[in-house]
């Protein structure tokens, strides 16, 4: 039988329990059972996430897990979730793994899936070597779609990040929210504003320049605070 809030058993009961905690559902198992087992699929899927094996579950990294950073640690098996599992992994499983264990069940393949990760646009922070790509994917079974940040650098969060949700609808407006918030944050911390943009896709160059100017408006705004002298005069 399909798991509740996952009709075609796309995913084992600790992924369904990782993106319940995400999307602020509550709570079904032991927080225990959600930590890494061997096997997990590995947390850097920057270079090409296609090579990784979506028959193994996504847990926790218990080397990760800070009990002041809950949310942190959730939303990087989140993004391993979408990037690695969702359009890969066949949507029929023939058996279901055990809590205990590693997913390991045997699959129903299916051709022709297409990859359920959708392509915003990439950036580099600085001058070719700090590249960070965005990608959409819609989550089967809970109708919510997350934005996943990949990056080559660990930086905040890690490589691999689910930065946000929102439910279908008025999707332009809620990926500027998530990702001028993103910014935002790295803005907070003296990070300065991302040096190129490198590809588009979903979204196009002047679309995510003018995310950025309200992003960094803030702090340019105190920068130039600083500036000014006291009689004045820049």
């Amino acid at each position: 039988m399909p798991s509740p809030g996952n009709p075609f058993d796309l995913f084992d009961p600790v992924e369904t329990e990782l993106l319940r905690l995400y999307f602020g559902e509550p709570p079904t198992l032991d927080r225990a059972l959600l930590l890494r087992e061997e096997g997990d699929v590995v947390d850097d899927c920057f270079d090409d996430p296609r090579d990784y094996d979506p028959r193994y579950g996504v847990r926790l990294d218990e080397t990760r897990v800070d009990s002041n950073q809950d949310d942190a640690s959730v939303a990087r098996a989140v993004a391993r979730i979408c990037m690695n599992v969702i359009g890969r992994r066949p949507v029929t499983r023939v058996s279901t793994s055990r809590l205990g264990g590693v997913a390991s069940g045997r699959l129903k393949l299916r051709t022709g899936r297409r990859r359920a990760a959708r392509f915003l646009f990439s950036i580099d922070w600085a001058m070719g070597s700090w590249p960070e790509a965005y990608y959409v994917v819609l989550v089967p079974g809970f109708d919510r779609q997350v934005v996943v940040k990949l990056s080559e650098e660990e930086g905040t969060g890690g490589g691999c990040l689910a930065l946000g949700w929102f439910e279908p609808g008025r999707e332009k407006t809620e990926l500027c929210r998530i990702l001028v918030d993103w910014w935002k944050f790295q803005a907070d911390f003296g990070q300065q504003r991302w040096e190129t943009f490198w590809r588009a896709g979903a979204i196009n160059k002047s679309t995510a320049t003018f995310w950025a100017d309200e992003a960094w408006a803030g702090q340019e705004a105190a920068e130039l605070e600083e500036d000014i002298g006291e009689d004045g005069e820049v």
